[in-house]
Order: structure tokens, then C-alpha cells, then sequence
């Protein structure tokens, strides 16, 4: 891997699976760029590829959403930008359950 990867984590996790994740975050609310590199990285990994977008970064209790496969998942796959109202429509089961990475 070079050094722009276009993903800032990989995950291995207890049940086998690998993910390739990238971290967004906003201190409040608003919308999602994502980098060319980053976009290529979902395309060429889709499967792997997660997006986690954590809202509300600046207070307490922040709102972390995991998309896997990002690039499958969003209607405007043909841009960098992902609206805020398309993420949270969305967001996978991991929101919900709780079923986050642990990282050591």
C-alpha cells in the first residue's frame, strides 16, 4: 500500500472480517467531501470499505454512522460531496446495534 491509501484504518475484526475505513467528522452537522483518492479506494474495495461519519464531534455525546460500501450505497456516486440527508438515510445496522471496531 502507498501512502495515501484512500482510507485511514484498516480494521481487522474477531469474526474475520476486514474493513478498510474511512473517518469523516463534523462538529455539528453538514455534509461529507470525499477525496478523489478516497473514491477510488470504495470503488477498487467495495465490499471492504467502510465510511464512518461521526456528527457532533465538538460536544459530548457524539453520532457515529458506518456505510459500508459507500460507493453502492449513495445515489450520487458521481460526485465527492454526500449530503448529510442521504447519509443518515442510509446508516447501517452498526448504529443501531452498537456494533463498532475496537481498536487496541
Amino acid at each position: 500500500m502507498g501512502d495515501h491509501p484512500g482510507f485511514d484504518m484498516i480494521s481487522y475484526r474477531t469474526d474475520g472480517e476486514t474493513r478498510l475505513i474511512e473517518v469523516k467528522g463534523r462538529a455539528q452537522s453538514g455534509n461529507i467531501d470525499i477525496s478523489e483518492n478516497e473514491w477510488s479506494a470504495a470503488c477498487n474495495h467495495r465490499e471492504k470499505y467502510w465510511l464512518y461519519v461521526v456528527y457532533n464531534c465538538a460536544i459530548a455525546s457524539p453520532r457515529p454512522i458506518t456505510i459500508n460500501d459507500p460507493l453502492g450505497a449513495c445515489s450520487q456516486n458521481q460526485g465527492y460531496v454526500l449530503e448529510e440527508t442521504e447519509i443518515l438515510g442510509i446508516q447501517n445496522k452498526d448504529y443501531h446495534t452498537g456494533d463498532f471496531d475496537v481498536f487496541y
